[in-house]
């Protein structure tokens, strides 16, 4: 399969926003958490226990989670 630059340009977009995405997530860097989403997200954790919500929400939720660092 041949990709386009744009498709190229696309996923290496897609793969930064998600490695952003993570290390706010390790690192409870919940204002970088924030940044990664539009301001009307709406985030859907139910599959795994957790809630759908806004961004501020869930920011409030996640800094009530859990946390072990590996």
């Amino acid at each position: 399969m041949t990709l386009s630059l744009q498709e190229v340009s696309d996923r290496l977009e897609i793969e930064q926003l998600l490695a952003r995405y993570c290390y706010a997530v390790d690192d409870r860097d919940w204002e970088a958490y924030r940044k990664t989403f539009t301001p009307d997200a709406v985030l859907d954790d139910t599959v795994t226990g957790g809630i759908r919500s806004g961004v501020g929400e869930h920011v409030t939720y996640m800094k009530g989670a859990p946390y072990r660092r590996y």
